[in-house]
């Protein structure tokens, strides 16, 4: 959807203020790192699977998973493959921004490589949306957690990753069994399965600003225009591969 002047003037004023919340999503981490779409068709030629939904991410990943008896087959192909990404110049544009929060469907630590080269100190924010990242990665994983007196600063910002880091592949919804026990825990508990300082988000409870929530594109980002947001969540969408 396009937005009209008065929306774009408002949206401006929410950036200058830290009043804007980036979604990262499908495209930003391209040609560094593959789309979902890419990503499915690299796996499916590597494990030579069929062609017919090869490009399918979660279809794909959860066929090789159960063909090696572990989830983490798929995700240590892409987390090979991450380890050596570096941050593109195009995510300089998003990591100079005054922004206190990011929210990302990505995998990658792409983001937090450009915050850190531009001085910032990003921490994560992953949903415990299975039991293992509740008992054995909780603190290391969850930033707000970890630290009850933590508040997202520009300076500080916090980086919440939906669909997991794969530097913790127990985070990492990629199959389609993770996507139902993702969306399964998300509507079962979704007010414990972020902290209670991010349920503005997802409408949890009102807060006295409305903040922009927004999907860039790779366009925007690359060529700086990463205050060129859509207004309103894109739902559904998949993740990139980076």
């Amino acid at each position: 959807m396009s937005l009209s002047d008065i929306q774009w003037k408002r949206l401006l004023s929410q950036v200058r203020d830290g009043r804007c919340v980036p979604f990262i999503g499908s495209g930003v981490a391209t040609p560094t790192l593959p789309t979902g779409g890419e990503l499915a068709e690299e796996l499916s030629k590597a494990y030579n699977l069929p062609l017919d939904a090869s490009n399918d991410l979660s279809a794909v990943a959860e066929h090789i998973a159960i063909a090696a008896n572990s989830t983490r087959e798929p995700k240590d192909h892409f987390a090979e493959r991450a380890r050596k990404a570096v941050a593109p110049p195009h995510y300089t544009n998003l990591a100079e921004l005054p922004i206190k929060l990011f929210v990302t469907t990505n995998y990658d630590d792409l983001l937090e490589q450009a915050l850190r080269k531009a001085g910032k100190h990003p921490q994560l924010e992953i949903p415990a949306w299975n039991g293992y990242i509740l008992h054995q990665h909780r603190n290391e994983v969850s930033a707000m957690s970890r630290d009850e007196g933590y508040d997202p600063s520009v300076d500080y910002p916090l980086i919440l990753h939906l669909h997991g880091h794969y530097k913790y592949p127990a985070t990492m919804v990629m199959t389609d069994s993770d996507y139902a026990e993702f969306l399964s825990a998300w509507r079962a508990h979704k007010n414990w399965l972020v902290p209670d300082g991010l349920h503005y988000l997802f409408g949890l409870h009102r807060v006295p600003w409305t903040p922009s929530l927004g999907v860039l594109t790779e366009s925007e980002v690359r060529h700086g225009d990463a205050t060129d947001v859509q207004s309103g969540v894109q739902g559904g969408s998949r993740p990139t591969g980076g």
